[in-house]
Parts: C-alpha cells; structure tokens; sequence
C-alpha cells in the first residue's frame, strides 16, 4: 500500500470508505500560532487513522 492515498488505505485497511483529506486544508498555513478548527479536525483524523494502524498492524514488532 506504499503508493495509495491516504483515503485509499483507511477504506482497505479499517473498512471506513468516504473518509477524505481536505487538500486544500493541507496546503493551508501549518506555520500560523492558532490552527483553524478544519486544520485541527484534520490532523486528528491524520493521527489516529496512523496510530490505529500501527496498533492493528504491530509496526513496533516490525
């Protein structure tokens, strides 16, 4: 799954099809002293979707 899209791998992997980064949100200015509410909500979901991920997949062990 090295090449698949963040999208791509939560659908396959955790069975959550429609779950959708925001580019324009991630192109959006990380370097400002307060996030918007949509750039926290979209680090949160980056975050756990990885650390579900390699609770699943044991990455630690790998």
């Amino acid at each position: 799954m090295r090449r698949c899209s963040f999208e791509e791998i939560v659908d396959v992997c955790m069975r959550c099809p429609g779950v959708r980064l925001d580019p324009e949100i991630s192109m959006s200015d990380w370097s400002a002293e307060d996030l918007s509410h949509e750039q926290i909500r979209q680090a949160s979901l980056d975050v756990y979707v990885c650390f579900q991920l390699g609770v699943c997949h044991r990455i630690w062990e790998g």
